[in-house]
């Protein structure tokens, strides 16, 4: 036996036995890079889970993958491959910053999809924030309040953050002056950020997407979208596969 195990033992308090299968101080150390390899697992897996709880996700999308989305007709494949290749090759969209558009009618698996790109980023420990419209202008009014813990500066920083936002329900707000302001400032700050900003919209064109976030907001947005996947099939909703 290694004299260093030995005198490793001869320290240790009499009620502890040594594992059996430790007989050299080689034994020691495959046994700690096992321990160390469980524990860096352990660590991978909590930052994951940290990734996906703040990511705004909805919890019926948490468990959404590519594999798992309904591909039967060949433009439902196409889009599914066109969003596999962008959470593949996401590390270089934080060099471009590029986003992607997905437009179409409620239940075709806009979300379904947009919410795989996030959780596929996610294992990689890459950022997603997925917000309506309404939600993501609400953030900055509130911020607003003397009782808010945030500036608008700090609000728009943590929104600008994140690797990857995604603006869900475009079209579904009013479209007014001041939503249309706040996009423009936050659409505007990723993209010379190199911060991709995505869209999932049911409007029926990228002009009627124009309307609802304004003129300036959309001419920064097309500079950062490296594809736009139009969901021109059936609702899945209310099918024994249905997807969101």
């Amino acid at each position: 036996m290694n004299n260093a195990l030995v005198r490793l033992q001869q320290r240790m308090p009499s009620h502890i036995k040594p594992d059996a299968n430790i007989q050299s101080y080689d034994d020691l150390l495959a046994l700690r890079r096992v321990d160390e390899k469980k524990q860096l697992e352990h660590f991978s897996q909590q930052r994951r889970d940290w990734v996906v709880r703040n990511s705004g996700m909805s919890d019926r999308f948490k468990n959404c993958t590519f594999d798992n989305y309904v591909a039967e007709t060949d433009s439902q494949k196409k889009a599914v491959h066109y969003a596999q290749r962008y959470a593949d090759t996401f590390q270089g969209r934080l060099t471009d910053g590029k986003g992607f558009m997905f437009i179409g009618e409620p239940g075709t698996g806009k979300n379904h999809l947009a919410s795989a790109i996030a959780n596929h980023i996610g294992r990689n420990f890459k950022t997603t924030l997925i917000l309506t419209v309404s939600d993501l202008v609400g953030l900055i009014r509130q911020s607003w309040s003397k009782d808010n813990d945030l500036t608008e500066s700090q609000v728009i920083k943590q929104i600008v953050s994140v690797d990857l936002l995604v603006i869900d329900e475009v079209g579904l707000q009013k479209g007014s002056e001041d939503e249309h302001l706040q996009l423009t400032k936050i659409i505007d700050k990723r993209l010379y950020s190199f911060k991709p900003t995505s869209i999932i919209s049911n409007c029926k064109s990228v002009e009627e997407i124009k309307h609802y976030i304004g003129f300036r907001a959309y001419d920064r947005l097309k500079e950062g979208v490296l594809f736009t996947t139009h969901f021109n099939w059936d609702s899945y909703r209310g099918k024994d596969n249905a997807k969101a």
